[in-house]
């Protein structure tokens, strides 16, 4: 029998540089949190540590990923991944609680057949403008090679392949862009990432000019959160390279 891969990391908030205020202190305690929440982005980064490790430049070039987050991870707390067999990371803090998990496939999945139109959406909606098949307008971003190595250090990320020449991005940029999306082209203050349903074509690399495009897919409620799901395109020099179905707690339930 293989013994799963471990790794120990210290969790960290991104309070600095998120417009999601459930990453500060007081915003995270009037929802009913322990503290400030460490970011969906940053825990898979972590997630992915293991399998790039293992699977090298193949993690990046023909993948599903399924990423969920299932509850909070706290400034500071150390938390453990592990990988085991078939293709599944898991995360979990120091009194075993599971906090997220990572299922992946490697392959060449097939492209996802939903439409990105031009955009439909000028200004930032609320939950009551949003609609399926609304697109947002598109943007673009890149990720420079030096910024790829400093945000390997924040995540405590030694691997060697993110530091070389036309380094593929960190797997924790893509995240971190769809919620970037989310926060430029929606109303909200404070929202909760669920999950992400992640297609990697072919590797972004360092420097490359990305193109994102964004279409809300669908959107209802549960235990009256408000949660919807949106489709991501981020393409280079019109070549599909990557596609997410993100999902998000967009409003959050009141007691009034």
């Amino acid at each position: 029998m293989n013994t799963p891969a471990l790794l120990e990391v210290e969790a960290v908030i991104d309070s600095n540089t998120s417009e999601n205020l459930l990453h500060s202190d007081k915003v995270a305690r009037q929802y009913g949190f322990d503290g400030a929440l460490v970011s969906s982005a940053r825990l898979f980064g972590h997630l992915c540590y293991l399998p790039v490790k293992r699977d090298g430049e193949a993690w990046f070039n023909g993948n599903h990923c399924n990423v969920r987050f299932i509850s909070p991870a706290y400034d500071s707390e150390i938390l453990t991944v592990e990988l085991g067999a078939g293709n599944l990371a898991t995360c979990h803090n120091s009194t075993g609680k599971l906090l997220a998990e990572l299922r992946y496939d490697l392959g060449h999945p097939a492209p996802r057949q939903i439409t990105v139109k031009t955009a439909t959406v000028k200004a930032k909606p609320g939950w009551d403008q949003l609609a399926a098949n609304q697109s947002f307008p598109p943007y673009r971003f890149s990720i420079r090679r030096e910024n790829n190595d400093h945000i390997g250090r924040q995540l405590q990320d030694d691997l060697a392949i993110y530091q070389q020449d036309l380094a593929p991005i960190h797997p924790y940029c893509l995240l971190r862009e769809c919620n970037r999306s989310l926060a430029r082209n929606l109303s909200m203050t404070a929202w909760i990432h669920l999950g992400s349903e992640i297609t990697l074509h072919r590797a972004i690399r360092c420097d490359e000019p990305v193109n994102v495009s964004t279409v809300i897919t669908r959107k209802w409620q549960k235990r009256r959160h408000k949660i919807a799901t949106f489709y991501l395109r981020f393409s280079v020099n019109d070549e599909l390279r990557a596609e997410a179905l993100h999902t998000a707690i967009i409003e959050f339930a009141t007691d009034s």
